[in-house]
């Protein structure tokens, strides 16, 4: 079994953590697979549909997907 010594200062803070090498390493793969996508950038019309959207929402205004699916059941 191996030994290791935490130095107290490291210990103090709580800055310390062990994980198997396998899983570090799957961590950092993960990381870069994270780093190389690409993010959305609302423009600033997409910015206040998104706000209406919200405010729509918080005053009531919207569909669950069951009514969505009731309205278009009744459209057939």
């Amino acid at each position: 079994m191996t030994t290791i010594t935490i130095p107290r200062g490291l210990h103090e803070t709580k800055e310390l953590v062990a994980v198997p090498r396998r899983t570090y390493e799957d961590f950092l793969a993960w990381q870069e697979q994270v780093k190389s996508k690409h993010v959305f950038i609302a423009s600033s019309a997409e910015k206040r549909a998104i706000q209406k959207g919200r405010k729509d929402f918080k005053n009531g205004r919207y569909l669950t997907l069951d009514a969505v699916r009731s309205r278009m059941e009744r459209r057939r």
